[in-house]
């Protein structure tokens, strides 16, 4: 029984530990870009962008060519059909409305999660995009 119990002690540290660990991934910020390099990113075609905003602010005007997933809609469709058409080689710009919204960060972190590494957020956000000269548009990809 001693034996029982102390394997079931180091499976539970283990099991504690791995938690611990995604925790403190999910945690771990995504790293940046910035509006220029995004803009240049976009120009080259090997980037997609992802907005992190709900459907009906997507709808009202987004990056050219960006996809919408977005975290507090309908979310497990969305990812579905993204998983079917981007790679997860792919690197990704998440963006949201303006710096700071942690939207898009939340939503890039889930995306590392599923696989995509090369995931940025645009630190600056959809309000220094236009404010840059972007290109807007308000067609549904």
């Amino acid at each position: 029984m001693i034996v029982g119990a102390a394997a079931l002690i180091a499976l539970a540290d283990c099991a504690i530990r791995t938690e611990a660990s995604l925790v403190a991934a999910r945690h771990k910020p995504v790293p940046e870009i910035q509006t220029a390099q995004a803009m240049t990113a976009q120009t080259s075609g090997d980037n997609v962008f992802v907005d992190a905003r709900p459907a009906a602010r997507f709808n009202a005007g987004h990056i050219t060519g960006a996809m919408n997933l977005d975290l507090f809609g309908p979310f497990a469709v969305q990812m579905a059909a993204f998983g079917k058409s981007v790679p997860v080689k792919k690197a990704l710009v998440v963006y949201s409305d303006a710096a700071g919204h942690g939207i898009a960060q939340d939503l890039a972190q889930v995306l590392v999660e599923k696989g995509y590494k090369k995931a940025t957020v645009l630190a600056e956000g959809l309000e220094s995009w236009e404010k840059a000269g972007g290109l807007i548009s308000k067609e549904k990809p």
